[in-house]
C-alpha cells in the first residue's frame, strides 16, 4: 500500500486547522445523533416534527418514546455537516496543491 502524497498529507493539516468550525458542527451532529435514545418524549417529538416525520400512526396514536427514537436514528444522518467540512479542507487545500504543478 503506498503513503499518502506528502503535499496533499500537508495541505490537509493546515486546512483541517483552518476549519475547526465545520468539524465541530460534524461532531455535534454525531453526539445529538447517538443520544436520542435517552431524549423524553417530548424533545423527540418536537425534533420529529422539525424533521417532517410522523408522531403518530395511522390510526392517530401517538408512537410513543421507542419507535420515536428508532424513526429519528433511521433517518438520522451527518452527510451536510461531513460534506461542508471537507468543502472547507479542498478550499483551504486546494491552492496548496495546485501551486506545486506549475
Amino acid at each position: 500500500m503506498s503513503e499518502a502524497c506528502p503535499i496533499q498529507s500537508e495541505a490537509e493539516k493546515i486546512g483541517k486547522a483552518k476549519c475547526t468550525q465545520w468539524l465541530q458542527e460534524y461532531e455535534e451532529c454525531a453526539r445529538r445523533i447517538k443520544t436520542y435514545g435517552s431524549w423524553d418524549l417530548q424533545k423527540l417529538e418536537h425534533e420529529a416534527e422539525n424533521k417532517g416525520i410522523a408522531i403518530r400512526d395511522g390510526l392517530n396514536n401517538p408512537l410513543g418514546k421507542e419507535k420515536l427514537a428508532a424513526q429519528l436514528l433511521s433517518q438520522a444522518n451527518c452527510a451536510l455537516q461531513f460534506f461542508d467540512y471537507q468543502a472547507c479542507i479542498d478550499k483551504v487545500a486546494a491552492p496548496i496543491i495546485f501551486s506545486k504543478l506549475k
